[in-house]
């Protein structure tokens, strides 16, 4: 199975990270579903490669909502691509973090509402 490195350093601090596809969903399924709602606005994609590798890269804002809580951040995406028997598939995301609105506390909000949920 292709493995996913996800760097949002610039973003969260840390270390990129390195997990198989169905991890990385299962992270997003932790998270995303304890929002009221998210808008992620990608645009401007340029997709440049050759052969088997591709590279896109674009602008994102991502919004996400609890009841009258949002937050939002702006950045470019860098898509590292490759293409295999099923066809493409992404092999690392990044992004460069350009700012930020709201209230970054609702990212906890939606974890805690997740796993609450789940009892």
């Amino acid at each position: 199975m292709l493995s996913v490195t996800t760097d949002y350093t610039s973003l969260y601090g840390g270390e990129a990270g390195t997990s198989d596809r169905d991890a990385l969903i299962a992270q997003w399924q932790a998270l995303l579903p304890g929002f009221d709602a998210t808008q992620h606005l990608i645009t401007n994609i340029i997709v440049e490669g050759a052969g088997n590798d591709a590279m896109a890269r674009s602008h994102v804002r991502a919004t996400h909502w609890i009841g009258g809580r949002f937050w939002a951040v702006g950045g470019s995406y860098l898509h590292r691509l490759v293409r295999t028997p099923e066809g493409w598939r992404v092999k690392a995301i990044s992004i460069r973090h350009l700012y930020e609105e709201g209230d970054r506390a609702v990212l906890a909000a939606a974890a805690d509402r997740v796993k609450a949920e789940a009892k």
